[in-house]
């Protein structure tokens, strides 16, 4: 964690949660049982890619298919050294590692050469995910858009004013298509609120996001879902409230809204990201899963789950229109948002070698 207050030490204020992330993704997959989980990132110049790799395969594993694998270059100047990298060569060991860890998921036996090392074919990383791994990358990480764009599965970005972000949906949309004509690829903003008592107040700005009671949070969702965003990280780690009850208020105020046009499914909004910054029970968390239930030409209604079996089991991978799913999790780096369906897992009994670090522009 950097020092805050002094001349030498950023000013980060955001320690987030203080345990290693695929531990306490362990734990969390432990103590759920249908809701997603995914990373808000990992920082990947900072960790050897087969180690991730396994450790996500791992977790997908033993989750019964519920992860979702978010992945940075990371902006902590001061961790750089404490690790031995070369924080300029972050951009290199980003896109270099990213793909390292999508060879060595997706087909057994790979050789391929990287910054991280050599695979001759004569090994395979073991276990395999249950299906294909989404992976998604956290801000540019130094990348070109139209590189997010063709080789990730999604773009996990931050707020901005409703016009900007607007240009911003359109611009990954329009490269998106340039990559993969007919994908669907999720863009997903983060969003800090501080829930008050006061349902009624207005909003006042904090960092990346508003003070505000829940009537103005709810009628705010409007304005993402009506220009294309996917899915929203709500982030409670300002918040004077235990994020138990934040996640109760809110419950509660979708359940009996006369018009659910925040979470207007038609709009484009299929998923609401909960970050939990203290210890809540299973049962709150069991209750975070609601179906969209459209009756005629009104706004859906949200209404309980009717089937057991998780919505991200099937394939091909596309947008679930008719679902709106509310997951939440432990800790402010580690994400829990809506898993989208999966591509079936084929596995490729062995690859061409190939230099690991393909053009991303």
């Amino acid at each position: 964690m950097p020092r805050c207050g002094c001349a030498t030490c950023p000013s980060f204020g955001d320690l987030g949660q203080i345990h290693d992330p695929w531990v306490y993704l362990g734990w969390i997959a432990a103590h759920t049982q249908t809701i997603a989980l995914a990373t808000g990132s990992i920082v990947l110049p900072l960790r050897h890619p087969l180690h991730v790799a396994k450790a996500a395969a791992s977790v997908d594993q033993l989750s019964a298919g519920r992860l979702v694998l978010g992945v940075a270059s990371g902006d902590r100047p001061v961790e750089f050294p404490a690790f031995g990298v070369d924080i300029e060569r972050r951009t290199l060991l980003f896109r270099d590692y990213f793909e390292v860890i999508h060879r060595v998921l997706e087909l057994e036996y790979s050789m391929l050469e990287s910054t991280a090392g050599v695979l001759t074919g004569n090994a395979d990383l073991v276990p395999k995910p249950l299906g294909r791994l989404l992976m998604l990358v956290t801000g540019n990480s130094g990348q070109p858009l139209p590189g997010i764009a063709g080789h990730a599965d999604g773009w996990i970005t931050y707020p901005r004013g409703i016009e900007r972000q607007a240009e911003a949906v359109a611009r990954w949309r329009g490269e998106v298509q340039a990559a993969s004509p007919g994908v669907f690829k999720p863009f997903v903003q983060s969003l800090y609120v501080d829930l008050t008592d006061n349902a009624h107040l207005p909003p006042t700005p904090i960092h990346l996001g508003f003070r505000a009671g829940r009537h103005f949070l709810l009628r705010f969702l409007d304005a993402p879902c009506a220009v294309g965003v996917n899915h929203v990280i709500l982030n409670f780690k300002y918040g004077a409230r235990p994020a138990s009850e934040v996640f109760e208020v809110l419950l509660e105020g979708l359940a009996v809204a006369a018009t659910v046009d925040a979470i207007d499914l038609a709009c484009g909004l299929d998923g609401l990201g909960l970050v939990m910054d203290d210890e809540a029970g299973d049962t709150v968390l069991q209750q975070l899963g609601y179906r969209s239930a459209a009756v005629g030409t009104h706004p859906p209604r949200l209404a309980r789950p009717t089937t057991s079996s998780p919505p991200w089991k099937a394939a091909p991978l596309q947008r679930q229109d008719g679902q709106l799913k509310l997951a939440a999790a432990m800790g402010s780096d580690v994400v829990a948002t809506e898993a989208w369906r999966r591509l079936s897992h084929t596995a490729v009994k062995s690859a061409p070698a190939s230099s690991a670090c393909e053009a991303w522009a």
